[in-house]
């Protein structure tokens, strides 16, 4: 374990969860930065689940700014014009309907 065990007692996971839907590893890692920097600033407190949910409402993810973009890479793909780089190799694109 890696010590996050806590984190369902100090934050609102699912609505957090909720909040950040779309979001990516790097993306949701952006989001607990740019909530440090008030927090410390604020008396030095801990972050809180309203920081993060605050935070989720002011940022876009890429898989929604992005949306076209990735819908076009995935109709590629679809159409045998690109591969999708994290299919298992020789995988014909039907055979990897999460793409």
């Amino acid at each position: 374990e890696r010590g996050y065990t806590m984190l369902s007692h100090r934050f609102d996971l699912n609505a957090v969860a909720s909040a950040t839907e779309g979001f990516v590893g790097a993306e949701l890692q952006a989001l607990v930065n740019e909530d440090m920097f008030p927090a410390f600033r604020d008396k030095r407190r801990e972050i809180e689940t309203e920081d993060l949910l605050d935070a989720a409402r002011a940022m876009v993810p890429l898989s929604a700014s992005h949306q076209p973009v990735i819908d076009g890479l995935r109709e590629m793909v679809k159409n045998g014009q690109a591969r999708n780089a994290s299919a298992e190799p020789g995988a014909a694109a039907s055979q990897n309907p999460e793409i």
